[in-house]
């Protein structure tokens, strides 16, 4: 947290009204050129706004490591949502629910040994409601050049609500207060999305759209369909509102392959392709 606070403290100079209040801008379409380039609602150091090729929408950040040779977060592509408190950003932003994962999708070019890596904190009272904050976070050592989904699970120690959230992401393993990085490791990130408990799928449904998954009980696929064109995505989530995996419909059809799956329940959610939710809906896997 310390090296968090130097980057803070860093940024905070120049980007006095760079940060929005709230957790917006999830995939990264709106920006601020104050201080140079950074995502609204955020403040960073080495981010770039990348047009075109999106997981979501029309633009994404990409965050570059400089490859200073020091563990200063001044190292590090790094970036964090922010609030605007007066004239003077804070780490974090307001959030009053208590979300059991952060989703989202990520690229990365890797130089060497360095690590690319995010991480979620919830807060009440500027005190972490995490079992292990440390952990509530994803890395990655190995280039993926194709969008590769993330969940971040978060575990709570008690039954308090947050009253903030905290957003961190960073191309170089400076930043995380390891040795210094390399120049030129690149992460991307898009379509960030907080799920909630229980179904996680909590949403304004579409009544025209119909869908059914068959066999259901399942035991090795189960073939999803859709009255609609609309359909894009179908995203799937265990009991407890965790992240499995995603998959594009093919028409209006979808085939899911249920040989890693374990046996139970399972939901569903299906996009349009703009990522807004059409439809949700359970199964069921058995061995």
């Amino acid at each position: 947290m310390k090296k968090t606070s130097l980057l803070f403290a860093f940024v905070c100079l120049s980007l006095l009204s760079a940060a929005q209040t709230g957790l917006t801008n999830l995939s990264f379409e709106t920006w601020t050129t104050i201080a140079g380039p950074t995502p609204s609602g955020y403040v960073s150091l080495g981010a770039t706004q990348i047009t075109g090729g999106a997981q979501h929408l029309n633009s994404y950040v990409r965050l570059t490591s400089n490859g200073q040779a020091t563990t200063s977060p001044s190292a590090a592509g790094a970036m964090q949502l922010a609030t605007l408190v007066g004239t003077v950003p804070v780490s974090g932003a307001p959030y009053t629910q208590k979300p059991i994962a952060l989703t989202g999708y990520y690229k990365c070019n890797i130089v060497g040994t360095d690590t690319v890596f995010g991480r979620v904190d919830m807060t009440k009272n500027f005190q972490s409601l995490l079992n292990s904050p440390a952990t509530a976070g994803f890395k990655a050592t190995v280039t993926t050049t194709v969008w590769t989904s993330f969940s971040i699970a978060l575990t709570y120690t008690g039954t308090f609500n947050p009253d903030s959230a905290k957003l961190y992401f960073a191309a170089n393993k400076a930043y995380a207060g390891r040795a210094a990085g390399s120049s030129g490791t690149t992460l991307d990130l898009d379509n960030l999305s907080f799920i909630m408990g229980g179904t996680g799928l909590k949403q304004i449904e579409n009544e025209n759209i119909l869908l059914s998954a068959f066999p259901n009980p399942a035991n090795d696929k189960i073939y999803l369909e859709s009255n609609s064109m609309l359909a894009e995505e179908v995203i799937i989530y265990n009991g407890l509102g965790l992240y499995i995996e995603s998959k594009k419909f093919e028409g209006k059809r979808a085939d899911i392959d249920l040989g890693n799956y374990s046996p139970g329940l399972y939901y569903y959610s299906v996009l349009d392709k703009n990522g807004m939710k059409l439809k949700t809906d359970k199964f069921v896997v058995i061995k």
